[in-house]
């Protein structure tokens, strides 16, 4: 078994940050090997054919990382596998954690709750633990037979955190959220500080480009009205209420289109539900794009939708700020860090179509939106992780 230098964290994550960044989990593991490139071992699962349980040399961006595969696993697309992910995960994680934990590194941030459970069994000299999520994720899950087991994982979870006792502890979601979790879960995480920790932007990936030629390139019309919405294809994301709003707004004879970049189980529900609106012209779904393509698309809309149900510090609306957009959302977590009322756009308390449409115009009006969603997004940019990370856990400093 190969000794690691005592001074690298083990960073145990979920999705393989050489991947195409897939959400969230992806581009924050992508952050921090970015600004801390000299401080990680990765531990994750992979879809690349490299042999599980032993390390590696990875490179990034030259550098060379030392990475521990737990094991292959196929990247979540419009079909859901038949054992969730999460099990899968947790599974690997236990056969492998021993060995992790005797690597020579007695440092370690976890960013998600299976890797936490196999972890919490371990004795660590230094942990950060973040809430990628801050909500109940098997709660809400995409297989409904799993939803009444939401409470007990919390509970599960909640154990684990206390075993491990981490040092840290950090969300990406807003103080409200951070309340509502404590509240949630009756003062059982009252020992820890949990640090609000907002979504980052590579601000060298999304910026401002020439709306009409982004269009011509998307293949899109050019004097339309165009939504768009950039995520997995699930119904927390709210992909159902948001063809409602578009519905609402051919009603009053505004011609629009909406946008949904990305894949998931739920693309064909999502044209079914446009035909059934007679809206199949006027609902594209793209499918997974690469970084670059999404920035395209992003600069040729109007304006950035969100529709969900549930987020965490969205780290799709901080990139639709790093392109300019105006942001109407729906009152998830991290939106008021994101959209000032009335300047870059407007948050939407209820789930009601006609007013989500009646916002959505409005927006249009917002001279100075674009300048202000393009200065808000250097507030979150990648340049500031560094001193914000570091200030909270001082093994990174």
């Amino acid at each position: 078994m190969l000794e690691l230098d005592p001074q690298l964290i083990l960073l145990c994550i979920e999705l393989d940050p050489w991947q195409e960044t897939t959400g969230g989990q992806t581009a924050f593991a992508k952050h921090l090997l970015q600004t801390f490139p000299t401080r990680f071992a990765v531990v994750s699962s992979t879809p690349e054919d490299l042999p599980a349980g032993k390390w590696c040399e990875r490179k990034w961006h030259g550098q060379s990382i030392k990475f521990f595969s737990l094991g292959s696993v196929r990247r979540a697309g419009r079909c859901k596998p038949l054992v969730p992910q999460r099990a899968s995960l947790y599974w690997m994680a236990r056969r492998h954690m021993a060995a992790l934990n005797a690597s020579g590194s007695d440092s370690i941030l976890i960013d998600n709750p299976e890797v936490l459970l196999a972890a919490s069994h371990y004795s660590w000299r230094r942990a950060c633990y973040l809430f990628s999520s801050i909500n109940n994720q098997i709660s809400n899950s995409r297989y409904k037979w799993a939803r009444p087991f939401g409470p007990l994982f919390e509970n599960l979870t909640v154990a684990a955190l206390r075993r491990l006792n981490p040092e840290v502890v950090v969300a990406a979601a807003d103080d409200c959220a951070i309340t509502e979790l404590y509240k949630r879960t009756r003062g059982n995480l009252n020992q820890f500080k949990i640090h609000s920790l907002p979504t980052r932007v590579d601000l060298s990936r999304f910026y401002p480009e020439e709306r009409l030629t982004c269009r011509k390139r998307c293949g899109l019309p050019a004097d339309e009205l165009i939504l768009i919405c950039t995520g997995r294809l699930c119904w927390i994301k709210g992909w159902a209420f948001l063809i409602d709003v578009l519905a609402e707004l051919r009603r009053r004879a505004v011609s629009a289109t909406l946008v949904l970049v990305g894949s998931g189980e739920d693309h064909d529900a999502a044209l079914r539900r446009a035909e059934l609106l007679g809206l199949a012209a006027n609902v594209l779904v793209t499918g997974f794009l690469r970084h670059d393509q999404v920035r395209t698309f992003l600069n040729a809309a109007d304006v950035y939708v969100v529709g969900s149900f549930l987020e965490g510090w969205s780290v799709a609306m901080v990139e639709a700020l790093a392109c300019g957009k105006r942001i109407v959302s729906t009152a998830v977590s991290g939106a008021t860090g994101m959209v000032s009322q009335g300047t870059n756009g407007f948050i939407v308390a209820s789930r009601d179509p006609a007013s989500f449409a009646d916002a959505v115009m409005k927006s249009l009006a917002l001279s100075d939106a674009a300048e202000y969603s393009i200065n808000l997004s250097r507030h979150y940019s990648l340049q500031t992780l560094r001193s914000d990370l570091s200030r909270i856990w001082d093994v990174l400093r």
